[in-house]
């Protein structure tokens, strides 16, 4: 399904039209999107073919089309290298789990999208273990996200470099995506996906998960867990 701004054209700018696919998107994020780019476009901004476009912590490209028109591209999912399509669905889906997931414990106000393409540390058990570790430190360089992506194999050390290696988010989170939904979480903050439900600390503090909220629904809200 294809989405258009109105207004740009009010300020000698060239209307948008964006692809999305309806069953996997939310129109009033759809809606949100366009409105940041008229909001965008309102103050000044000018976007231009090749340049780039962040939705969260989705890097996506501006494309001139022929009817003259500017679409949005966005990485093919699970892809590494990336691999461009027109579309904005990931990209969304993403911003929408990046900010239920900070509600659901509390950290909405504190989210912090990096980009996926920034570096992190990922143990080389990463993408092939059970249980997840994923702590994000301070930043300390422009290019670094803060992220360490783990197993919680105690017996494999991660204070052994051999042990480790540094790429990109998107090339970890290729390998095992289930570190997705955390990952605007704030610097100070240790998540351990492991069953039954995610643990979640934030400066050495278990945070709550908020009831009705969206980890509540996908974790606790089941008659096994008597929630």
């Amino acid at each position: 399904m294809i989405a258009t701004t109105t207004n740009c054209k009010r300020y000698g700018h060239l209307e948008f039209a964006i692809s999305f696919d309806p069953d996997l998107v939310i129109r009033p994020d759809v809606d949100w999107l366009l409105g940041c780019i008229e909001t965008a476009v309102a103050t000044g901004q000018r976007f231009q073919d090749g340049e780039t476009y962040q939705v969260g912590w989705m890097l996506t490209f501006i494309s001139r089309n022929a009817s003259d028109t500017l679409s949005i591209l966005e990485p093919v999912p699970s892809v590494f290298p990336v691999r461009l399509q027109e579309s904005v669905s990931l990209a969304l889906i993403h911003f929408r789990l990046h900010k239920d997931v900070a509600e659901s414990v509390g950290l909405l106000d504190l989210i912090s999208f990096p980009s996926y393409t920034l570096e992190c540390v990922a143990c080389t058990h990463y993408g092939s273990s059970g249980g997840l570790i994923l702590d994000r430190l301070p930043l300390t360089r422009p290019t670094d996200s803060g992220w360490f992506l783990g197993c919680d194999d105690e017996a494999h050390d991660h204070q052994n470099t051999s042990n480790l290696r540094r790429l990109s988010l998107w090339e970890a989170t290729c390998k095992d995506g289930r570190s997705i939904p955390y990952l605007a979480l704030p610097p100070r903050v240790l998540v351990h996906l492991g069953p039954p439900v995610p643990q979640i600390t934030f400066n050495e503090r278990q945070l709550p998960i908020a009831r009705n909220s969206y980890l509540h629904r996908k974790y606790l809200a089941s008659p096994n867990l008597g929630a």
